[in-house]
């Protein structure tokens, strides 16, 4: 007999995924809101007034069909205004595509980060994780571990927009470190808890990170920004300034890493499997 919660879910498996369904929220909202700002500030700005209405028309049909009770309807006009605001971008990146072969590459991160934001509002309803808590899981999942990357190109566009060249690397540096302090670290799932109920335990067997994807993002923090100043200014590489950059670039996201290790950074290098965010100290509600 299940007498860990009365809205407990238990399924037959030793591993047991709890899921309380008169008490789930998305739990990484403000996480994501703060990641996401600068994007979608970036993204407004070059939609224009037809991607703001796009989206608020889209926002209104959702809260229509949500508000009758219509599951199937909401999560529709979710994913068509999604669409309708990724033709909207692609429209007003014609233009740019024609002057430079790397729009093609804020094109994509651009359309991968729509489709990221869809994911995002998907996953605020309920019924998703009370009918198919695996999915709901494994869309989550997802979300944390691809969101940063689209996320990170495109904030660094908009700085260089913004300041210029001259520091594109540190500007890359400064956005996935604000990514990675975000979504890098340990953070619980929203809807599964660990058979001890209690939230100090310090048996953890679940986190939305796997120990793979935290190794990925550790080494990308860690390479991508100097690879970025390589790539913009290979020709004058081995000047000393540009040298001097280089050696920072690598520099800073290992201090940072190691600055963060309280906070689980360098779990994933632990020789026991189920280390995870309580362990290292920081209970990681993801509010």
């Amino acid at each position: 007999a299940n007498t860990l919660h009365p809205h407990i879910k238990l399924k037959t498996s030793n591993r047991v995924d709890l899921l309380s369904k008169h008490s789930y929220s998305f739990s990484l909202n403000l996480r994501f809101f703060l990641a996401s700002l600068p994007c979608l500030l970036l993204l407004l700005s070059l939609g224009g007034k037809t991607t703001l209405g796009t989206i608020f028309l889209a926002f209104l049909v959702a809260y229509i069909f949500d508000y009758i009770g219509s599951n199937e309807g909401t999560l529709l006009a979710v994913w068509v205004g999604t669409v309708v605001t990724e033709v909207g971008l692609v429209i007003a990146f014609i233009n740019p595509i024609r002057h430079s072969l790397v729009n093609i590459l804020l094109l994509a991160n651009t359309a991968v980060f729509v489709l990221l934001i869809g994911l995002w509002i998907t996953l605020q309803f309920s019924w998703l994780f009370q009918n198919n808590a695996r999915l709901g899981l494994a869309l989550e999942k997802a979300l944390v571990a691809t969101f940063p990357y689209p996320s990170a190109i495109l904030s660094t566009w908009g700085l260089m927009v913004l300041l210029g060249v001259d520091n594109v690397g540190l500007y890359y540096l400064l956005a996935q470190a604000f990514q990675f302090v975000l979504l890098g670290l340990p953070l619980p799932p929203s809807h599964l808890l660990n058979q001890n109920t209690n939230p100090s335990g310090a048996s953890v067997k679940y986190q939305i990170q796997s120990p793979i994807h935290s190794r990925i993002q550790a080494a990308s923090l860690i390479i991508l920004p100097a690879f970025v100043h390589i790539s913009f200014f290979h020709r004058v590489l081995f000047s000393l300034d540009h040298l001097f950059n280089v050696a920072l670039l690598l520099a800073l996201p290992v201090f940072l890493i190691c600055f963060l290790v309280n906070r689980g950074s360098l779990y994933w290098l632990a020789k026991r499997r189920g280390c995870g965010w309580q362990e290292w100290g920081w209970l990681g509600q993801g509010r």
